[in-house]
């Protein structure tokens, strides 16, 4: 009887079998066998995890064939079971499915072979039956010379005791050991590591003691030379992709005349950075200044220390500090610095110190200056202050600091020591003179204790205690009774001052009369009724005059002013203002019992918001800002009309809070609070009158007799257009605005709803 139990499932006929057909089975195997030779494909089901490829007993089958190529689309791994699991052969097998997935070759329960899409692998099965394996044939191929024309393929190990020639592409995605020279031969030839994946690549420098690398982090995308076998373990060279190159170790250089060259003579900036855990330091070559710079931070020019220039000329932004105990020395032999600038701002603890074991001398073949900012320069005596001399309000102080200890100016008459002036400390200041005062070539104090006035004849205030006084009546000072000043009492208990002591005639220039009145001017004929009296005080940085009628009575009054025709007909000027030139700015008038404020226009105190409050006298906003309430409070609760305001720029369009438009700061000035909640906070508004506000073209061009409000914009006024709106003035002049501008409106001040024209 025949069997199919051989490899190839040939039939296998038995002895006297097949009379007559014998030729008809054996023709049939030799075709078996041609095709067990050639090559087969054998599609697998879509998309399948499993199949089964039976090789069929004595029946064409393209699992016979040596060559097998499986197809199909597949969206996962397909385990492929060849049967029956008694075959034992040698099959070429080939992954043409699509889908990019694998497929595992399976006989039994031994080992399988995995084939990657579009991979073909050399297989035997061993035919063991139930477990059966599947083993990869040339998983250790011997080969004395192999000659691979095209690219090759490496996925696993790859051992080479002899020299290998590529003519194509060497790939090898598992380890590459060379026991011998790896020769790169050709006009261009090239070692690629890596397949543009992200990965990491490395060639490693397997050592006794130590490993070296060399390699690329794929991470951070730098090729790394370093110790040891995984990139990225203590690297000690690193390039990056802008041919940036980092020194982890040190760098030396060695021979006779080792050379760093950093730049290449062109234009541009060169430097070596000191990378910091805090701070960053650099010493470049700033090409454009020519200067060479040490200095902060990693760009060359910023916050320099040193700059040395092709002059050699070393400048210094900072400190000279030497170490402690140690000294600058500043040239000696010819070599002397020829001038020397110290900023003690510059030096630690602000002070600058000379000390010497003997005498500090300064010699200048011209002048000596000392300049001292703080405008004081002290005398010490080994620590212990005894004088200074310093400047207050511009005046120049010289001051003895041991208490009760005297001033003392000494010189020498002759050849003899003199002591010509003391001041005596103790005694505040008590001078006493060695010898007579001299004033002029007029005035005499003698050694006798007498004050001498010397003209025409000599009068003295001498040791009798008697006061003498020449002229008359009154007490003159230069020349005689009729001289340039007089003092003298007139009557009762008047008192005048002028160039006479007749009390009368263009002479008089001031009077104080028996019933205290006060009186100033230039008049022929003074009293307190006088009509050609005229007051000037010239006062600067203080008020004029402070006028009091002092205790809480309403009948205490304050000035009146009394002038103009006695039936008030006309136009009678009460008070005139002027500007620091004398130019006029302003009046007070009355006529028919009407009182007029001639430019005239209203302000209030008002306190700006901390933040916009500036710190010296600047204004806090732009003259014309519009300004609105935040809050209200009383200078004094006790006392009713006190009322002041804290306000910001406006904030919304047509306010309601809108008070009036930022005229300026009033600091200083005795109204402003020095301390307090609104210390130093003091400003002027514009609420009545005439003046101008910032407007915006938000509302339109504006005309004559609009209505101004606040706009959107802060601070900013425009043109009222709501029904009704709350306006801080009118406008008083034509304006059109060419954009977003902004311009000064004249107007008139009043806050008031509003009707704006139709």
């Amino acid at each position: 009887m025949a069997t199919y139990v051989n490899d190839l499932r040939l039939k296998e006929i038995a002895t006297g079998d097949e009379s007559g057909t014998w030729g008809t089975s054996t023709n049939t195997n030799l075709e078996l066998i041609g095709e067990a030779l050639g090559f087969g494909t054998e599609a697998i089901t879509t998309n399948a995890d499993t199949h089964t490829t039976t090789v069929a007993d004595g029946s064409t089958d393209p699992g016979r064939a040596m060559y097998l190529k499986y197809t199909g689309t597949l969206d996962s791994a397909c385990t492929i079971t060849i049967a029956p699991n008694t075959i034992s052969r040698m099959q070429f097998i080939e992954n043409g499915t699509s889908g990019s997935q694998n497929i595992i070759i399976s006989q039994g329960s031994g080992a399988n072979i995995t084939i990657p899409p579009g991979d073909v692998k050399a297989v035997y099965l061993d035919g063991a039956g139930s477990g059966a394996a599947v083993v990869d044939a040339f998983a250790s191929l011997n080969t004395v010379d192999l000659k691979v024309q095209d690219d090759l393929t490496v996925t696993d190990d790859a051992s080479i005791g002899g020299d290998a020639t590529v003519t194509g592409t060497l790939g090898v995605s598992g380890l590459l050991t060379a026991n011998a020279n790896v020769t790169l031969a050709g006009t261009t030839p090239t070692l690629t590591i890596g397949d543009a994946g992200a990965e990491d690549t490395k060639i490693v420098f397997d050592g006794n003691a130590q490993d070296f690398y060399i390699a690329l982090d794929d991470s951070a995308d730098d090729l790394l030379v370093g110790l040891g076998s995984t990139v990225g373990t203590t690297p000690a060279i690193a390039i990056d992709e802008n041919l940036l190159t980092t020194l982890h170790g040190g760098l030396t250089l060695v021979g006779t005349t080792p050379t760093l060259t950093i730049g290449d003579a062109g234009a541009e900036d060169t430097k070596i950075v000191f990378d910091g855990n805090a701070q960053d330091f650099y010493i470049g070559l700033d090409d454009s200044a020519d200067d060479l710079l040490i200095g902060l931070g990693s760009t060359v020019g910023t916050t320099p220390a040193i700059s040395i220039d092709e002059n050699l000329n070393a400048t210094f932004a900072g400190v000279i500090q030497p170490p402690s105990a140690n000294a600058i020395d500043l040239g000696v032999n010819g070599a002397e610095f020829r001038s020397l600038y110290l900023d003690t701002s510059l030096i630690a603890s602000n002070e600058l110190t000379i000390a010497t074991g003997t005498n500090l001398v300064v010699d200048a073949a011209s002048t000596i200056k000392l300049d001292a900012g703080g405008g004081e320069v002290q005398f010490k005596d080994d620590g212990t202050e005894i004088g200074v001399i310093s400047m207050a309000s511009s005046n120049m102080n010289i001051e003895s600091k041991v208490a009760d200890k005297d001033i003392i100016f000494k010189g020498i008459d002759g050849s003899s020591d003199v002591t010509s002036l003391t001041l005596d400390m103790s005694d505040a200041g008590a001078a006493t003179f060695g010898s007579r005062i001299i004033v002029g070539s007029n005035t005499v104090m003698s050694s006798t204790n007498a004050v001498q006035f010397m003209g025409g004849s000599t009068q003295s205030f001498g040791d009798t205690g008697a006061i003498g006084i020449a002229g008359g009546t009154g007490f003159h000072i230069t020349g005689s009774a009729t001289g340039d000043m007089c003092f003298a009492p007139k009557g009762g208990n008047a008192f005048l001052i002028g160039t006479s002591n007749s009390g009368s005639g263009p002479s008089l220039r001031m009077k104080v009369d028996e019933d205290g009145h006060f009186m100033l001017g230039g008049a022929t004929s003074m009293d307190a009724n006088s009509s050609l009296l005229s007051l000037t005080i010239n006062s600067n940085n203080k008020n004029c005059g402070i006028f009091i009628s002092d205790g809480n009575n309403a009948n205490r009054f304050g000035p009146a002013i009394r002038c103009g025709s006695d039936d008030n007909s006309g136009t009678n000027t009460m008070l005139t203002f002027q500007d620091g030139n004398g130019d006029g700015i302003g009046t007070i008038t009355s006529s028919g019992g009407t009182v007029t404020y001639g430019a005239f226009t209203a302000h209030h105190e008002v306190n700006v918001p901390d933040a916009d409050n500036p710190s010296d006298d600047s204004d806090a906003y732009a003259y014309g800002t519009l300004v609105e309430v935040v809050s209200v409070y009383l200078t004094d609760t006790n006392k009713r009309g006190s009322i002041r305001y804290t306000v910001q720029k406006s904030q919304t369009a047509n306010s309601k809070k809108v008070l009036g438009a930022y005229c300026s700061n009033m600091g200083p000035n005795p109204m402003v609070p020095t301390t307090g909640t609104y210390a130093n906070n003091l400003h002027m508004i514009s609420i009545s009158g005439d003046g101008h506000i910032l407007c915006n073209n938000s509302g339109g061009n504006i005309s004559v007799g609009d209505g101004i409000c606040t706009s959107s914009t802060a601070g900013i006024g425009a043109k009222a257009t709501d029904n009704p709106s709350m306006i801080v003035g009118i406008a008083q002049e034509d304006v059109t605005f060419s954009g977003s501008e902004t311009k000064l409106v004249p107007v008139q001040f009043g806050v008031q709803q509003f009707t704006p024209w139709s």
